[in-house]
C-alpha cells in the first residue's frame, strides 16, 4: 500500500469517528475482543508498568459501571472506578 493511501486511510478514520452512547444487547465474539485488545496494545504507552486491559462481558457489571460512570466525569469517574476494582469503593 502506498504511503499517501495509508495517510488517506488515517485521516479517514480520524474524520469519520463518531461516538457511540447506546449499544445492541449482543454479546461481542471472543474474536473480535481478543483483536481489539491486540490493537489496543500498538497504542503509543511511556508508563511502566505495563497497561491492563480489563474485559467485562457481564450485563450486570457493565450496567453498575455505566451508572457508576454516570455519576462522576473526568478523572474522578477513573480513579472512583479504580477504587471499586479494587474492592474500595
Amino acid at each position: 500500500m502506498a504511503q499517501d493511501q495509508i495517510t488517506n486511510d488515517v485521516f479517514e478514520t480520524i474524520y469519520l469517528r463518531r461516538s457511540v452512547r447506546k449499544y445492541k444487547p449482543d454479546d461481542v465474539p471472543d474474536e473480535t475482543i481478543k483483536e481489539l485488545v491486540k490493537a489496543g496494545t500498538y497504542a503509543p504507552y511511556s508508563v511502566k508498568p505495563p497497561r491492563k486491559f480489563v474485559v467485562i462481558k457481564n450485563r450486570n457489571m457493565i450496567d453498575r459501571l455505566s451508572e457508576r460512570a454516570k455519576k462522576n466525569c473526568g478523572w474522578t469517574a477513573w480513579m472512583s472506578l479504580t477504587q471499586w476494582f479494587r474492592g474500595s469503593g
